[in-house]
């Protein structure tokens, strides 16, 4: 089964991809968060032939939600809206501090930091069994 991991920002989402016959999550690309991003997202899932997707929701470093994880909340509604798949909310704490740490020998950009915070969002959900 192939599941797409998505790291929500106000700008920019972050998408990785996973197939649970292997499990090692990889990122794809990043999306423009606009008003089209709902089908670019469509294209992927039909694309890849996902089966599920597992978002960051955006936790105070306290564990609580703030404004930015209801606001991805609302994006997450939206999905819901024009997917028909299961979406599973996972905790992001610290993904893109990860993601920039992994890499900080190789240049890159903003939008390669919340793809790779795409991939660790699911290797988290992966690591804490699904």
């Amino acid at each position: 089964m192939k599941i797409l991991g998505l790291d929500i920002g106000d700008r920019r989402i972050g998408v990785a991809i996973v197939d649970t016959q292997v499990d090692i999550p990889s990122p794809l690309l990043t999306l423009r968060h606009n008003r089209l991003f709902v089908n670019e997202l469509k294209k992927l899932v039909s694309q890849h032939d996902i089966k599920k997707l597992i978002v960051g929701l955006p936790l105070t470093l306290a564990g609580h939600e703030g404004e930015q994880a209801s606001r991805v909340k609302e994006v997450v509604e939206k999905i819901k809206t024009k997917l028909d798949l299961p979406v599973i909310l996972e905790d992001e704490r610290l993904t893109s501090h990860t993601a920039a740490h992994r890499l900080r020998m190789v240049e890159h950009t903003r939008a390669d930091i919340d793809a790779v915070s795409a991939a660790v969002i699911l290797e988290n959900w992966l690591a804490r069994g699904r």
